[in-house]
């Protein structure tokens, strides 16, 4: 399973990397490998990876 989280430099993302690490592949990409700020980055992001769940 692949798990998209963001915020994985801060504290709570660092915890979910670790805790959900255990399910699946974790997508942990930086602020320059993925702006949240432009959709259609998302948007090849996500049909790129197609992840299963989104932290």
């Amino acid at each position: 399973m692949n798990i998209l989280v963001t915020g994985s430099s801060g504290q709570v993302g660092f915890e979910l990397v670790r805790s959900l690490s255990v399910f699946g592949e974790v997508l942990a990409p930086t602020r320059n490998e993925l702006d949240l700020t432009n959709a259609s980055v998302v948007q090849k992001y996500l049909e790129h990876h197609q992840p299963q769940l989104i932290a």
